[in-house]
């Protein structure tokens, strides 16, 4: 897809050039070659005259000395042709270069340029174009690096944005990043996003989880049911109602779904954990148990 073309102008000149050096070369290897033809046909009549004892040796000797000279010259003008053929061909790539295409389809996202401006050499931080291609993006996220030895390239990314309410996307681990960010501690991971159908759009920021595994029968509880939470360390403690009496209990913890957490051990199931209210709580006392109105 081709996106610009540079003023070629002055590369079309030196193209000429090359090309008129080209061919002047070509008929140098070629009077080179009659010369050569020549002094080994002078040779030749020269040895059967000496064999007839009608040429002297000076000239035989005069005669090999030529031929050799020729031989020479037609050896520097092929390289000489050789050289201007590579010549000829560096204007010649360089002149393919004026015009700049797009190495992928894709659509122009962004314009750095305008018809006149000077354009930067190789190197410049100057932004000519920004290709993108719609139908596959890349999404970047944080995975905090203690829970990066679940994650694994291949695992689906299912994730949502606020443009579209209600709906999940998925995307497909790529890329982990194998060096840990310094200042917060988390890895990078890159998933690939199918989006044939045009509806998401680069920049957007996205809320999502990575699916590691999926299990039965999970023990979970609210958040806002742990009093204090080591995520790190898997444990916390929660609030436990037996009757009308809280008892404070550590549990341990595992994995995190949006506002719940897994408890793995220290709670059974059926049991009742206080949601609201626990910080105001000590120890043995006793509460009262309400229901939201409509229930």
């Amino acid at each position: 897809m081709p996106l610009a073309r540079i003023d070629s102008r002055e590369m079309e000149i030196l193209q000429q050039k090359a090309s008129a050096a080209v061919e002047m070369a070509r008929a140098n290897v070629l009077q080179a070659e009659v010369a050569a033809n020549r002094a080994e046909r002078e040779y030749d009549r020269l040895q059967k005259l000496k064999e007839h004892g009608l040429a002297t040796q000076q000239g035989l000797d005069e005669g090999f000395t030529e031929k050799e000279a020729t031989t020479a010259r037609v050896a520097g003008a092929r390289a000489q042709l050789r050289a201007t053929e590579e010549d000829l061909q560096h204007t010649r790539t360089r002149l393919s270069k004026t015009l700049i295409r797009s190495p992928v389809d894709g659509i122009v996202a962004y314009r750095g340029v305008n018809v006149g401006d000077m354009v930067g050499e190789m190197g410049s931080s100057k932004i000519m174009f920004r290709i993108i291609d719609p139908r596959i993006l890349e999404l970047t996220v944080n995975v905090p690096s203690w829970q990066m030895g679940s994650v694994r390239v291949g695992q689906p990314l299912l994730f949502s944005i606020d443009s579209l309410p209600g709906r999940k996307v998925t995307g497909t681990v790529m890329f982990i990043n194998p060096v840990v960010n310094e200042s917060d501690r988390s890895v990078k991971v890159v998933a690939e996003v199918d989006n044939s159908s045009e509806l998401l759009k680069g920049g957007l920021f996205v809320e999502g989880r990575i699916i590691t595994g999926k299990r039965t029968g999970l023990l979970r509880v609210p958040r806002v049911a742990l009093l204090t939470w080591d995520v790190v360390g898997k444990k916390g403690e929660v609030f436990v109602v037996h009757g009308e009496v809280a008892t404070r209990r550590a549990v341990q913890t595992g994995s995190v779904m949006d506002d719940f957490v897994e408890v793995t051990s220290g709670l059974s199931p059926g049991e009742q954990v206080v949601v609201r209210g626990g910080f105001n709580l000590k120890d043995g006392d006793r509460v009262s148990i309400t229901s939201p109105k409509g229930n």
